[in-house]
């Protein structure tokens, strides 16, 4: 299953990047629920985005780990 970053949100669109570092633009109406920066989204079989609460979480305590190791407690 494809998975993609959500980079940031401008108006209605969602902008998501892909594992090769492009970018999507894909329009606010086409997810199923409120997204946020960072969240990781998947599309589902209707069509819509949603969020990966799982993968979202890995992703930011992996990324909370990152800072505590360059910046320290």
């Amino acid at each position: 299953m494809e998975q993609w970053i959500v980079d940031r949100i401008e108006e209605s669109t969602v902008i998501l990047e892909t594992n090769q570092k492009t970018h999507l633009c894909v329009p606010f109406t086409e997810f199923a629920e409120q997204v946020r920066e960072g969240d990781i989204v998947y599309r589902r079989a209707d069509g819509k985005y949603s969020v990966d609460a799982d993968k979202t979480a890995e992703r930011k305590k992996s990324l909370f780990d990152l800072q505590k190791k360059i910046f320290g407690d």
